[in-house]
């Protein structure tokens, strides 16, 4: 089966927009558990569920963007240095959120390619600084945390790029 992709690089074929669009909906998910109070986390969200986010993260570039979104753009990301100051001191958790939730909407309702590629480019800097934000919190906490999570985010890259390869590849 053929690519279909608009002239800015965003793809539209349907069955591809579709699993995104899951896929967004797994990380809001995914954001809203790892959230929950944990009296054993001190830094607010379970490190497993936030290297669950990342997975899908890589997995949805990999659906709307390139297949080698996760090649591209995974290690960058988990070479973790400092998040961008947040715009209006909102929490990275919360701009991470709020951008997933319009590319999903996007994706489902707007045909725009403009629109759904805006709306992406915003989510991967927000996931990006939320990462960052997250690595920058445990690392305070404690530096051994940081380094085993630095670890459990090395290898999903080539996770994904071998094992969601879409229908089109």
């Amino acid at each position: 089966m053929g690519e279909k992709w608009s002239s800015d690089g965003v793809v539209m074929d349907s069955y591809d927009r579709n699993a995104a669009t899951t896929n967004v909906k797994h990380m809001l998910r995914i954001m809203d558990q790892a959230a929950k109070p944990n009296q054993a986390n001190d830094v607010g969200f379970d490190e497993d569920r936030i290297v669950d986010l990342y997975r899908y993260w890589l997995i949805v570039g990999s659906w709307m963007r390139t297949p080698d979104y996760a090649k591209i753009y995974g290690p960058p990301m988990a070479m973790l240095r400092t998040p961008r100051p947040s715009p209006s001191g909102a929490k990275h958790s919360t701009l991470l959120h709020v951008a997933l939730k319009q590319l999903a909407h996007l994706n489902e309702n707007d045909n725009d390619t403009k629109h759904r590629r805006s709306a992406f480019d915003l989510a991967q800097d927000r996931m990006q600084d939320f990462i960052y934000a997250f690595h920058t919190a445990l690392a305070k906490q404690s530096q051994t945390r940081a380094n085993a999570f630095r670890q459990k985010l090395e290898p999903i890259p080539t996770y994904v790029r071998v094992h969601y390869t879409k229908h089109w590849s």
